[in-house]
């Protein structure tokens, strides 16, 4: 499992921030977003490859799960992605940092909430709340909206994004463009009933079954 994950490397603390250190890759952010990355993502972010990401990152939720491990803030930022043969080999940041971000308090203001958040995380923004398995579903639904459309989920605005999910039940628009099984995919991931959101065994079948060759 350890294959799996960017392990912190350090830590230090000062007037009440803490910095966390840990080795240097490209994130799926940096890859969507950084001009610097244009190239790199013409060359490599086809169609195959974007299915191929969120099977890897599906596959690696679903042994974190089996043994009882939670993330509880997946984002673009933490999933990282290591080149291998032309492909991406991806690498989860931040699982370990948990039990330090529980003394959030002792740091300033960290939340674990983000645009990627579920509706049950956003409802309570001034808690940190325990991560569950639902909740890593549904930001694994804003990963795979995010990764079709290249685009940050509500432009990366926070407040709009607690309005839109939790006062409205409303989610970002998924464009025609987006393949029919993933779309259809991306809506049960991000249901507002935590119990109705499939499990990452489930969803790594539907995506498997779902591949469709590079156009």
């Amino acid at each position: 499992m350890r294959d799996f994950v960017v392990p912190p490397i350090g830590y230090s603390t000062k007037e009440n921030t803490l910095l966390i250190f840990q080795e240097d890759h490209l994130s799926l952010y940096d890859l969507l977003y950084n001009p610097e990355r244009d190239e790199l993502r013409r060359t490599m972010l086809d169609h195959k490859e974007k299915y191929s990401i969120a099977i890897q990152i599906a596959k690696i939720m679903a042994t974190f799960h089996q043994f009882g491990i939670c993330h509880g803030h997946l984002t673009s930022h933490n999933i990282m992605l290591e080149q291998a043969h032309r492909r991406f080999q991806v690498k989860i940041a931040d699982l370990e940092l948990l039990p330090i971000f529980k003394h959030q308090n002792t740091f300033g203001d960290y939340r674990n909430a983000s645009v990627w958040s579920s509706p049950e995380c956003l409802q309570n923004l001034r808690k940190m709340q325990e991560p569950t398995p639902e909740m890593d579903v549904y930001s694994f639904s804003m990963l795979m909206w995010e990764l079709w459309h290249d685009t940050v989920p509500f432009d990366g605005d926070l407040p709009v994004c607690q309005e839109y999910v939790v006062k409205e039940d409303s989610r970002p628009m998924i464009e025609e463009k987006v393949d029919g099984e993933i779309a259809k995919l991306i809506r049960l991931c991000w249901q507002a009933q935590p119990e109705k959101r499939p499990k990452f065994t489930t969803i790594c079948k539907i995506l498997i079954q779902s591949i469709q060759p590079a156009t």
